[in-house]
């Protein structure tokens, strides 16, 4: 389902769990926010990794210096990788919570697209 103008959109799985990915649209500021993390075991090459999500454990300066660029796929080897940037990160219900903004580029729009679609199930951090 496509938003109206002006129109926020919310989804979550249940009211009890937050699934990493996008849950808000805003049509009109070309946002959207998202679950990062909530800290949920994932098993990787070198063994299971698990974040703790606190005010304690997370070091939000880099956010409040300049910005978190939003890159596809954790691309860092151009101009064309960098979708947005991450705007606000916040702790809520055990998770870490961002907002983003897209850039204005064909690669951006087309990310936009995809979120304001809900074809995008899920966002990573590193």
């Amino acid at each position: 389902m496509l938003p109206r103008p002006n129109q926020m959109l919310h989804r979550l799985a249940n009211n009890d769990a937050m699934s990493v990915g996008p849950i808000s649209y805003d049509q009109r500021l070309h946002a959207f926010e998202a679950v990062i993390s909530t800290g949920s075991p994932v098993k990787r090459a070198y063994g299971t990794e698990v974040l703790r999500i606190s005010p304690e454990a997370v070091d939000l300066s880099r956010l409040r210096e300049g910005g978190v660029p939003l890159l596809d796929h954790h691309q860092q080897t151009g101009i064309d990788a960098m979708l947005g940037r991450l705007t606000d990160a916040w702790f809520e219900r055990s998770a870490l919570i961002g907002r983003f903004k897209f850039n204005q580029t064909p690669e951006g729009e087309k990310a936009e697209g995809m979120v304001a679609r809900g074809e995008v199930t899920g966002v990573s951090a590193v």
